[in-house]
């Protein structure tokens, strides 16, 4: 009797591992406000902020998803002057007062987001606001390529 129930306890721990190690090829994004796993729809998805900043800066991301992944992130911040990438008298006073500037840190935020496949991501150095607001935007974006919401979507940053 003893054998058995030794046993039947191995056998179910052993199921149950298996369970939990088990793995998936499916192309999933973690929904960031609900904690469960969707695949991403695909297409093009792209959240603005609704207001200025303290300086009169906005910023906006676009996510195109394809097979379910992310595959290009853009990442940009502007001004009613126009985009701060392109600025150069604000990328040289950026460098100067932060070490980086739109130029620089928006590339690697882009490149941080298809790399994570999601809006965790490490801080850029010298970019922590800009990060913190490109964080925010891409996982609104990632909840509208869940739901299959392409229609552009302004949001609020406190």
């Amino acid at each position: 009797m003893k054998k058995k129930l030794l046993v039947g306890l191995c056998t179910a721990a052993l199921a149950i591992s298996l369970v939990g190690c088990g793995g998936s090829d499916d192309k999933k994004a973690e929904t960031p406000d609900k904690g469960s796993e969707v695949t991403m729809k695909d297409g093009t998805y792209e959240v603005e902020t609704k207001n200025a900043d303290d300086n009169g800066g906005k910023a906006k991301v676009v996510l195109t998803v394809a097979d379910g992944k992310i595959t290009k992130a853009a990442y940009n911040e502007f001004t009613d002057k126009g985009n701060k990438r392109e600025d150069k008298e604000y990328n040289d006073m950026m460098k100067e007062k932060a070490g980086t500037n739109p130029a620089a840190y928006e590339v690697e935020l882009e490149k941080k987001i298809v790399e994570s496949q999601s809006g965790d991501f490490d801080a850029v150095t010298g970019a922590t606001s800009s990060s913190d607001k490109a964080k925010v935007l891409v996982k609104e974006a990632i909840n509208n390529a869940n739901e299959g919401k392409a229609e552009k979507e302004l949001i609020e940053i406190k």
